[in-house]
């Protein structure tokens, strides 16, 4: 059914919501003007909204949650403005939030586990969509929202159809799970991260092009940088736990191949 109001009225699950005082000022002085960047992030039980052009780096909105951890995000590129911007935040509870850091305003989705009370491990807009966004949860779910819309009884069919699926691939880590997975904007290379603490680049369809060395603990997040990957030069972003954010460029000319691995 239709989606209510987004709330603004503190509730347990939030425990405040606290805006820059110049908020309003901020954005309305970088109204027509190129190359304005935000940062998200979140420490703890805290999801912020910082400007990055600012220096230092100012807090433009923060908000607090009593006891979920926000564990993922996605920004959706497509409805943003100057007035709007709408965030999906997921949760260590599995609860889901489409919230605004400019007016301070949420709607809150799979509230308590309604439609899955495993945590939330990704989150992302489908591309070019302004309403869906889809969710996947560590008990291997993965489901589609549609923001527009009330949470629903959960659809669990006891089989699924295979005959129209096709298996046309399948790679392997040097070693334990692959965690984080992301295709470059044309298509052509993946990039994914796990357990054996490397960066691989994958040729789609093809072999492996690199693994690439620098974190010493597990990688959980990777992802292109869908503005600056062109003419043949990709950069990516991977993020482990080992605290590090490591920034990655490669060039399909350049990149040295390693040697094949058979798998027995």
């Amino acid at each position: 059914r239709p989606r209510q109001q987004k709330s603004t009225v503190k509730e347990s699950f939030v425990l405040k919501i606290v805006a820059n005082d110049n908020l309003a000022k901020i954005l309305t002085s970088k109204i027509n003007k190129p190359n304005n960047e935000y940062l998200f992030f979140s420490i703890g039980l805290s999801f912020f909204l910082v400007d990055y052009n600012l220096k230092p780096k100012t807090t433009l909105s923060c908000i607090c949650f009593n006891e979920a951890f926000p564990v993922c995000h996605d920004v959706n590129l497509v409805t943003k403005d100057i007035s709007s911007v709408d965030v999906v935040i997921g949760f260590n509870t599995g609860d889901i939030i489409l919230y605004n850091p400019i007016s301070g305003k949420y709607i809150r989705y799979n509230r308590n586990g309604c439609l899955n009370r495993a945590s939330c491990t990704a989150i992302k807009w489908i591309p070019d969509s302004e309403n869906e966004f889809i969710a996947a949860f560590n008990n291997g779910v993965v489901m589609v929202f549609d923001k527009d819309k009330e949470d629903t009884i959960p659809y669990n069919p006891p089989t699924v159809p295979t005959n129209y699926n096709k298996l046309c691939d399948i790679y392997h880590s040097y070693f334990g799970g692959i965690l984080c997975v992301d295709w470059s904007p044309d298509g052509k290379f993946i990039v994914t991260g796990g357990q054996d603490d490397l960066v691989s680049v994958w040729a789609f369809r093809g072999n492996i092009v690199a693994r690439c060395q620098g974190h010493s603990s597990w990688i959980n997040s990777i992802m292109f940088d869908k503005t600056n990957s062109i003419n043949r030069c990709y950069r990516f972003g991977s993020v482990g736990e080992d605290a590090k954010l490591l920034l990655w460029e490669f060039s399909v000319n350049t990149i040295p191949r390693p040697r094949s691995v058979i798998y027995s």
